[in-house]
């Protein structure tokens, strides 16, 4: 009698599986405990919604928004290379969030003449204090430049 409600849960699993091939069983229980998660939500979605929606749309949507955060955050790391920020600017789409205008992430390749250092050495650098924001040399940088200490 009670052996249906363990077929029918497997039988949606295996429609919108996450697992894998592994041969380490923690990850076996890890794809496991994500899919009966995402079953669960999904159950507890449809009974506060008035209108039913496909469990497929659902788990995609509950997977963005679990990820756009990092996603968001990854996007103006000036450590990334560019094709692949290009690659994730593409998959945000309207989810792009705007970037301060000067911030040293959007400026990182600009070169500009080190605040510190005298005028007639005339170094140029692309790195920035991260206090202040003033472009500085590597022979003068320090974790924070001189005038922001």
């Amino acid at each position: 009698m009670t052996k249906g409600g363990f077929d029918e849960a497997d039988k949606k699993y295996s429609i919108y599986s996450s697992s894998r091939r592994t041969r380490r069983w923690p990850v076996v229980v890890f794809y496991r405990i994500l899919d009966l998660s995402g079953m669960n939500a999904y159950i507890l979605y449809n009974m506060h919604q008035p209108k039913i929606t496909d469990r497929g749309d659902f788990l995609k949507s509950l997977a963005r928004s679990l990820v756009l955060p990092q996603i968001q955050r990854r996007v103006v790391c000036s450590q990334l290379l560019r094709e692949l920020r290009l690659v994730i600017k593409r998959v945000l789409g309207d989810d792009m969030i705007e970037e301060d205008v000067q911030s040293p992430e959007t400026s990182q390749g600009k070169r500009r003449a080190c605040s510190i250092c005298p005028v007639k050495l005339h170094r140029m650098t692309v790195y920035m204090c991260v206090g202040c924001y003033n472009p500085i040399c590597l022979q003068c940088s320090r974790p924070l430049c001189r005038n922001c200490q």
